[in-house]
């Protein structure tokens, strides 16, 4: 019984989570529409899924290994600093409403949730200190 209520808090906690999904979310929904948020916070469960199958498989060992964690500290500061150049050379392009609506597909707004999500380095710590403590608390293997 203790696992459903430990289980229950930690989901309310990551519910009532306020990060940049939950920003994203927002802000498509609002621009696009309830359907297309629909289809960020699927991207976004998307990413979550992948998070607690990683996790359970033990990559959590893995980042943790000092001789990966500076070849993982490069690429993840390659990868922000890229979109971060990206995001500062690109130039708006302003569209009329309706060819903004009808012109991004499903598959771009799941790309996008899953995307942001998954850079999100506070998620993967999330997930990892999950799997750890309830593979410590409750001798769970996979």
């Amino acid at each position: 019984m203790s696992a459903l209520i430990n289980g229950l808090l930690f989901g309310l906690v990551f519910v009532f989570s306020i990060g940049p999904s939950f920003f994203l979310l927002i802000q498509n929904s609002i621009e696009y529409g309830f359907k297309k948020g629909i289809f960020i916070a699927l991207g976004i469960s998307l990413s979550d899924i992948l998070f607690v199958t990683l996790t359970l498989i033990g990559v959590d060992a893995f980042f943790s290994n000092p001789e990966y964690s500076g070849v993982l500290s490069i690429i993840a500061a390659t990868i922000l600093g890229v979109f971060g150049v990206f995001s500062i050379l690109r130039k708006p392009v302003i569209h009329e409403e309706d060819a903004i609506i009808e012109g991004h597909g499903a598959l771009r707004f799941i790309i996008k949730g899953f995307l942001l999500n998954i850079f999100n380095p506070t998620i993967a710590l999330f997930w990892i200190t999950l799997s750890s403590t309830i593979s410590t608390n409750y001798d769970y293997t996979w």
